[in-house]
Order: structure tokens, then sequence, then C-alpha cells
């Protein structure tokens, strides 16, 4: 689904909000993340709900004048899956929400699909965009196995909104995306391998090596308190650990391989297994490499 207008300034009657949409089709049907949701009065004191929706192609508002929906049920972040009729007023074009629904699991064919990060919380463009170049190039299991990790409302938002570190290395506001999608990016280089099944893997792992800072560090580039007190390294299983269920019944030697790279030691770890594949050795000196030029910045 293709989401690209601009909100309105102010809320008036609603047959005259704004929007930029004449190209959608008279109903659009989709996955997006809802952003916000708002209960406000139009100009006849009537209840009714303006909601921001985001997916990897675009954000738009939509308004909800039938109550489609209980406000309860929907967070920022949230995935749901949304019907939008598109109808003209007197003097604009509007987008209503025919049926939102939250309790609708996307399929593995929709996860195969299109990246389940929404353009609307990306603070830098062109990362958001090599990400999505990322995601295009990665085979269908791959795909879903990353959007299995992504799905989660809290896991989307923080993987792009918290820091990469308090304050070591890209220690700010979208950090820990940016230096995800740059690792991602230099495993498949330093394999030189192009689109090998090697490089896509360790294009995954770039974006999944340290998703554990999704619980340990916040926006705020503040240390939560399971910061305080577990490391992220412990929490990447975990996270994944959904991901890697439906991996292990598709392709378990990948599955394999993921688990051993995510888990092996660091040349400053205590505990952990060596590096045992060129793969696990590419993903620390990736990560390694990256890190240093976070510094820089």
């Amino acid at each position: 689904m293709s989401l690209n207008n601009e909100p309105p300034t102010c809320v008036v009657d609603p047959a005259t909000l704004l929007h930029r949409s004449s190209l959608l089709p008279p109903q659009t049907v989709g996955y997006c993340r809802v952003l916000q949701c708002r209960e406000e009065l139009d100009c006849c004191d009537q209840p009714f709900k303006r909601l921001q929706l985001s997916n990897h192609a675009g954000t738009c508002w939509a308004f909800d004048f039938n109550y489609s929906f209980s406000h309860h049920d929907v967070f920022p972040g949230q995935l749901a899956w949304v019907s939008l009729a598109r109808q003209r007023g007197d003097w604009t074009i509007l987008l209503h929400v025919s049926e939102l629904v939250v309790s609708k699991p996307p399929g593995e064919q929709t996860l195969a699909q299109e990246l389940m990060l929404p353009q609307g919380l990306q603070t830098q463009p062109q990362v958001f965009r090599r990400c999505v170049d990322i995601f295009e190039r990665l085979s269908v299991p791959l795909r879903v196995f990353l959007n299995l990790v992504l799905i989660d409302a809290t896991t989307c938002t923080n993987f792009m909104n918290v820091p990469a570190s308090a304050a070591h290395h890209h220690a700010y506001r979208g950090g820990l995306f940016e230096h995800s999608v740059n690792v991602a990016q230099r495993i498949p280089a330093l394999l030189g391998d192009g689109d090998s099944i090697q490089c896509q893997l360790g294009m995954v792992l770039g974006l999944v090596h340290d998703i554990g800072k999704v619980r340990t560090l916040s926006p705020q580039l503040e240390v939560t308190q399971m910061g305080k007190r577990v490391d992220h390294d412990s929490l990447t299983l975990e996270l994944c650990a959904r991901a890697f269920e439906y991996l292990d019944n598709i392709e378990p030697q990948w599955a394999l391989e993921l688990r051993h790279c995510l888990t092996c030691q660091s040349a400053s770890a205590k505990w952990g297994k060596a590096p045992q594949t060129p793969l696990a050795q590419m993903l620390k000196l990736a990560d390694n490499i990256d890190a240093k030029a976070g510094l820089k910045q």
C-alpha cells in the first residue's frame, strides 16, 4: 500500500480536510503503522478520529467518522491492517477508514513483500532508503525473518530512534538504525560475493546484530532500567526468537549460521564460542570498522 500525503494544518469541517492523495485507488488495503491517533470534534461538535498512518512507502492522514475501531486498541507504532476509501467531497479528497484491525497478523506472503518499518519514523531519509534497498536484495525466507524481528511495535519504534550507544559511537537519536544499516552494507563489500546467500545472511546480521539495544537504550539517549542490569547481547536471541522459529523450519542451516554469528565472542570477550566461519569474522570486522567511524561524528 503506497501512502504519501501531508497533514492538514487545522481541523475544520470534515468535508474540507485537505489531502493530496488523488492518485490512490478508490479502495486501498494493506498493513501500516499507526503513528498517531487523536479524537477530535468537527464543526458540528461531532467526534471523529484522525490517524497518521505510515509504511515503508510513505505517510498519510486518514479519518474515521464512523468509529470503525476502538481508540484504546491503537497505540503508537501499532501494526494494523487498514482499509481506506478515497471519497471526493465538495472541494477535496478524503481518506476514510473503512476498517482497521489490530488483531490480524500479516501472513508470510505479506512479510515477504514489504519492509515492516514506517517511513514516518525515520530521521535520516537516505539511511531509510538504503535499508529498503537491503530488504529488496534479500531472498523470501530472510525477508520474512527480518520482518518477524521488527514486527513488534516497541522493537520497530526503538530500532529507528535509539542511539547505538549512550556515549560511545553513533550516540544520537537514530544512531542504532544508521549503524545497523552501515554494518549491513559493509559485510557484502568485505565478503566480495555480491548477492550470494552469505552476503544476504551478512546483511540480515548487520541489521539485527545490535537489536538488543532497543531494550537497553532509550530515544532520550539514556540507559534503561533493563540496560543497567542486562547486556544488550544477552537479549538478541530473545528478540529474534519468533524469527528463528520460522527459519528453523525453512532453512535450518541459515538459522544455525545466524545464531553462531550473533553469539560468538568478540576479541575482548571472555565468554562465547570463537568465530568459526568467514561470515562471523566479517560481522565482527564490519561492526568494529563502523563503530570507529561513528566516533568521529
